[in-house]
């Protein structure tokens, strides 16, 4: 009986001991974990939510800019909004001379004919307009033809003896005014006279000159009422519209197609109600939606004649040279600034560099000076006058310290801050 006894009292002894011993140890390292701050733990968990707290380092490795808020002034101006259209005064129509069927030019069978979006260089022959003409109007025109050459040669003719009659007057002037020059020889009365007669024949030439010219242009009318007539488009540019193909028949005046360029374009802006457009602007800032970073100028046209069939709103129309907006076409959404009576507004100009978009809206950093950050809102509604930011009126005093750089940076900082301690 004494022998269990021993063992079962050292077992005791030595389970107490070790658990003595791993107690310690613990505490121990509890202590040093207590000692150090959490790896985790953010630097501005302190913070009001939209502040940032940076040590000198981190600004310093993050290239931050600040810069003294700039305060200025903007002209009053209506925010509203339109769409592009096309220029007309850059839009060129091709129709159809006379009544006839299309074909492509015979030089050029297997060339396919133009398509929308193709581009048409200037004085480009695309086809040939075959004219249709009945049996009876074939007979007219062969008679036309015959009577007209008649003229023609009676024409010619009547030139022909003008000229010789022109000639001869003229030596008998020339010969009558040298023998007047030497003592008289001839009167002055039939120098006179003979100078009328030179001016008579030529009256005689210049007539007989404009029936040829008319009568062959009354030929070339004939004549092309029965051959091929070139279907040539006068100006370069896109083809925007494709009305009629090759093989088909159409009518005299009838489009064929249209082409157009796109280094201008027409802004149809919606005045809301109640607003009113200074009456001596000549210009607007348009902002077409997606590249509001590139605004462009818009010269005044005029009012267009009608209202907007759906709101009863205004329409001014501006004409806009879109620059390097290669991809501005008819049909995009626009925002247009445009000038309106009433003193100047005060506020701010907000650089573009500074504003960071989040949540669908823009906003900027501010610097307190103690190296804390705090992030406010800015409403993108007025685009500074130069359009390489935003003019604020409200929510700034002018006297803060604006991040021009880095704000980015700042954001995602933020954002990584405030994920990092919802974890724990």
């Amino acid at each position: 009986m004494k022998k269990p006894l021993v063992w079962t009292v050292t077992i005791v002894f030595v389970l107490g001991a070790f658990t003595a011993l791993a107690a310690l140890f613990i505490l121990k390292n509890k202590g040093d974990r207590d000692d150090e701050p959490p790896a985790s733990q953010p630097a501005d968990a302190k913070l009001e939510p939209g502040h940032l707290k940076l040590s000198a380092e981190q600004i310093e490795h993050a290239g931050l800019k600040v810069e003294p808020i700039q305060k200025g002034t903007l002209a009053p101006d209506i925010r509203a909004f339109g769409v592009i259209q096309e220029d007309p005064a850059a839009s060129f129509t091709l129709r159809a001379e006379a009544p006839g069927t299309l074909a492509p030019p015979p030089a050029a069978k297997d060339k396919p004919w133009p398509d929308v979006g193709q581009q048409i260089t200037e004085n480009e022959t695309i086809g040939i307009l075959q004219p249709r003409v009945m049996p009876s109007d074939q007979i007219t025109l062969a008679s036309q033809r015959v009577t007209l050459q008649g003229q023609l040669a009676s024409a010619q003719a009547d030139l022909s003896a003008a000229k010789i009659a022109l000639d001869s007057a003229r030596t008998i002037y020339e010969r009558l005014q040298k023998l007047n020059a030497e003592n008289k020889n001839v009167s002055d009365r039939a120098v006179e006279e003979a100078k009328a007669k030179v001016d008579t024949e030529t009256a005689h030439v210049e007539s007989a000159k404009k029936s040829v010219e008319l009568t062959n242009a009354a030929l070339d009318t004939v004549q092309m009422k029965l051959n091929p007539v070139p279907l040539v488009v006068a100006k370069a540019g896109e083809v925007v519209e494709v009305n009629a193909h090759p093989g088909e028949a159409i009518e005299s005046g009838q489009p064929i197609l249209r082409v157009a360029t796109f280094d201008t374009v027409v802004a149809a802006v919606n005045i809301p109600i109640g607003e009113t457009p200074a009456s001596n602007s000549t210009e607007a800032r348009i902002l077409p939606i997606g590249t509001e970073e590139r605004p462009l100028t818009g010269t005044r046209m005029g009012t267009a004649e009608q209202t907007d069939p759906k709101t009863h709103e205004r329409i001014i129309l501006f004409r806009v040279r879109i620059g390097d907006a290669k991809n501005l076409r008819p049909g995009h959404p626009v925002v247009a600034y445009v000038p309106a009576e009433g003193d100047a507004l005060k506020g701010v100009t907000i650089p573009e560099s500074a504003v960071v978009r989040y949540e669908g809206k823009g906003w900027v950093y501010l610097d307190d000076g103690n190296s804390i950050f705090e992030r406010r809102e800015v409403p993108l509604d007025h685009p500074s006058a130069k359009g390489d930011g935003w003019f604020v009126n409200s929510g700034f005093t002018g006297d803060e310290k604006l991040v021009t750089t880095g704000a980015q940076m700042l954001l995602s900082q933020e954002v990584f801050a405030s994920i990092g301690a919802g974890g724990d």
